[in-house]
């Protein structure tokens, strides 16, 4: 615990990759201990990530993602799209989604980032 508060994330595995240099210092922002080093808002960060997006080199890689129905989990997709605004305007939060394995936590985030992706660029899934 102390060292999430106390040291800066390690990123030699990501840089290593093949992860561009813009979105190495992205990533280092949002991970940023000093809040003078974050970003002050969700819409910095979805500039920033609509420039990395749009430079010479950079292709999307799609992901195939698949579909399954979301069934009795309407009050949580309510409420998580409910929170998606509220980032989107500037007021994000932390959300965790817990319980019991086999229940649908995967299925339900993944069908709010689709969602969300949908609201951002108009597009298909971030993940």
């Amino acid at each position: 615990m102390t060292a999430i508060l106390r040291d800066a994330p390690d990123l030699a595995l990501t840089e290593s990759a093949e992860v561009p240099p813009g979105m190495i210092v992205l990533m280092r922002r949002l991970l940023a201990k000093s809040p003078e080093e974050r970003y002050a808002s969700m819409t910095e960060v979805r500039a920033d990530m609509m420039r990395l997006a749009s430079a010479p080199g950079i292709e999307p890689k799609p992901r195939a993602v698949q579909q399954i129905p979301l069934i009795g989990r309407e009050q949580e997709r309510t409420e998580l799209l409910r929170l998606v605004d509220t980032a989107l305007a500037g007021r994000g939060s932390l959300v965790l989604i817990s319980g019991e394995p086999g229940i649908g936590k995967t299925q339900l985030t993944r069908a709010i980032l689709a969602e969300a992706a949908r609201l951002l660029y108009g597009s298909g899934p971030l993940l």
